[in-house]
């Protein structure tokens, strides 16, 4: 369950990985907003 070996084989991925890719870097970019939100509050 490593997550930078899923993100490396994603973005080495082809063109039908593009999908998944846009997910996954969704996610990241969310939860990484998530996480400077919370900071903030605090």
């Amino acid at each position: 369950m490593n997550k930078l070996k899923v993100i490396k084989r994603i973005m080495y991925g082809r063109n039908k990985f593009e999908m998944l890719r846009q997910k996954v870097l969704f996610l990241i970019i969310m939860d990484w907003i998530q996480q400077s939100m919370e900071r903030i509050n605090f």
